[in-house]
């Protein structure tokens, strides 16, 4: 066995060879050199990866749970079939909740880190399948723009955002690039004929077997989609984008293009697309049809869900400026900071008016294509708001952010004077970082101050307490960080804050309405006894209530005049001021009994 051989060294003071001693430096060579050795095998994408990652973690668990997020655990935690019946009662499918409900069902604590990491994880991935998506030669893009893509996916404010929040619009974004990547994939003639050959070389397998093979990547494509519809509602808005992606490829205006100017004989477009429709229906239609069928019973559920929301929701009016504040989202924004805020909305608009007359003018290779998977979703969900109920929310719309994104740097491409394409990137660059300072100075704070003010109600809670929240607000807090103590919501007074919780929903996650007279022992509900007057038996009183006001702008006034009796009240004294919060008017107050 060959053994290390160490270096000696004379040494004149003891007159003797001794082992030689490295200096410092010297010990650190071999590691410096195999660093070196690292980086330099270290390929662009892989950096990408890691600056995304470290992009993504930093501040992962920092603030605490905003109430959507709240939703989140608080629906994580319940027994399987409470946490489908509250989902059922609320407006998103239970997808994304079922992830959240296997991390607590294994035994892993919901915290702020552990909660927000599977997003983490799907934004990473939607680096790398942004990556992919732009490689393949369906899109065609060249080289500065593939990388252009690719970098404002890295840095974006919006994809930052999400990576960072326990909700289900990373896992969203994910699924609509695994379908746009795998329609591109199967428009590829290399992928088709890779599919052929396995068809062949498996004839002698099971015809299962054989099946996938043939029909691999549409069985992707159903399977990701049929997720896709249990994970937001929003993806009846992509369905379509997705067959007319699907139809585009079909009929192969492009190639019949060629083909005129190859042969001088004029080709009848319109006798080609009805061809193309009839082998439409035969070829894509079923792989459209399935995940439809799977979500029917999800369907029957979504129309209950739809009657909730036609009785109020936060979403406000369709306006021309709405539309705008979505594009805005989709490329530059989240928590932006005010000092950028203005350059933000010009430069969308800008960039929104110079790609449409690029585009116009140079008619890059599959602009259709990526305008219909970025803008259809988009127009769907206002035609839907317009004729309906508004429905126009930016993040269900994340899956048009890097469609939209594609197509701008196709815009940009072609521009022919080196310079001014250099001041393009460098302003939106300069934007986007603007963003991602914003993000790392705001987004915690967002969240707002939810822990605080919980444990200093825990701490001021003794025997014979309980909380009473004016609306969800407090409850999804209280049951977020808190979930063992008292608590109840103030009965309504007929008409709901927008977004509020349904009854179905309460029911579920364990919250009664009452009044704060039916929780205090009060004078008026005793009844005359030998002993005196007594509280009626089977009472359940307590001796303080723990009154949490949330006021938000949605507030509805006869909400707002119920809260201010209640703190108006002789027997109440102020806890907390809960002044930096997102609410017009918030405080924990401590209400006591008449009789004690």
């Amino acid at each position: 066995m060959a053994t290390k051989r160490i270096k000696h060294i004379w040494d004149p003071k003891i007159n003797e060879f001794v082992p030689e001693q490295k200096s410092f430096i010297e010990q650190l060579r071999p590691i410096i050199a195999w660093l070196r050795s690292r980086i330099e095998k270290t390929t662009l994408l892989q950096w990408t990866l890691y600056i995304s990652i470290l992009l993504r973690i930093v501040q992962l668990g920092k603030g605490a749970y905003w109430y959507d997020e709240g939703v989140s655990v608080v629906f994580a935690r319940l027994p399987f079939d409470r946490m489908i019946q509250a989902t059922a009662g609320d407006v998103h499918p239970p997808g994304y909740y079922l992830i959240l409900w296997v991390i607590n069902w294994i035994g892993i604590p919901l915290t702020e880190w552990t909660s927000r990491f599977p997003s983490f994880l799907l934004s990473v991935l939607t680096v790398y399948l942004t990556w992919k998506l732009v490689q393949r030669p369906g899109v065609r893009l060249r080289e500065t723009g593939k990388w252009a893509v690719v970098a404002w996916v890295v840095i974006s404010p919006l994809q930052l955002h999400y990576a960072q929040e326990a909700r289900m619009y990373a896992l969203l974004q994910v699924e609509v690039l695994i379908c746009i990547n795998l329609l591109i994939a199967m428009a590829d003639r290399g992928n088709i004929v890779g599919i052929e050959r396995g068809f062949l070389t498996s004839y002698y397998i099971l015809p299962v077997v054989m099946f996938y093979q043939k029909h691999k990547q549409r069985i992707w494509l159903t399977v990701v989609m049929t997720a896709m519809l249990y994970t937001h509602n929003y993806a009846v808005f992509y369905f379509p984008s997705f067959v007319v992606v699907a139809w585009l490829f079909d009929i192969q205006p492009f190639n019949d293009r060629i083909k005129e100017l190859a042969t001088g004989r004029k080709i009848n477009h319109w006798g080609n697309i009805k061809i193309s429709i009839k082998e439409f229906s035969i070829r894509w239609l079923p792989w459209f049809i399935v995940p439809v069928v799977l979500w029917l019973p999800w369907f029957i559920v979504l129309l209950k869900q739809m009657s909730v929301v036609a009785g109020g929701y936060w979403i406000q009016p369709v306006t021309v400026p709405a539309v705008l504040f979505v594009l805005y989202q989709m490329m530059f924004a989240y928590s932006m900071p005010p000092t950028f805020q203005g350059l933000g909305v010009l430069l969308t608009c800008g960039v929104l008016i110079y790609t449409s007359w690029r585009i116009y003018r140079d008619r890059p290779d599959q602009w259709l294509l990526f305008a219909v998977l970025a803008l259809s979703p988009v127009v769907l969900s206002v035609l839907l708001s317009v004729i309906w109920k508004p429905v126009l929310l930016f993040r269900g719309l994340i899956g048009t952010a890097i469609p939209l994104i594609i197509l701008v740097v196709k815009g940009i491409e072609g521009i022919r004077v080196t310079y001014k394409k250099i001041y393009a990137y460098g302003l939106i660059g300069v934007t986007l970082i603007a963003g991602v300072v914003g993000h790392y100075k705001y987004n915690a704070v967002n969240k707002g101050l939810t822990t605080t003010w919980v444990h200093e109600i825990v701490g001021q809670m003794e025997n014979g307490d309980v909380v009473l929240s004016l609306n969800d607000n407090g409850v999804i807090a209280m049951k977020t960080y808190a979930p063992d103590m008292p608590m109840y919501k103030l009965k309504g007074c007929g008409a709901e804050p927008l977004g509020s919780l349904s009854p179905y929903t309460r029911n579920a996650i364990g919250v009664e309405e009452k009044t704060i007279d039916e929780l205090l022992p009060t004078k008026n509900k005793l009844i005359p006894s030998i002993a005196g007057p007594v509280l009626p038996l089977h009472t359940t009183t307590y001796n303080r209530v723990f009154f949490l006001s949330t006021v938000a702008p949605v507030s509805p006034a006869c909400e707002i005049e119920m809260a201010n009796a209640i703190i108006a009240g002789e027997n109440t004294r102020l806890l907390i001021e809960l002044s930096e919060t997102e609410y017009t008017q918030a405080g924990v107050y401590i209400v006591a009994g008449d009789i004690y």
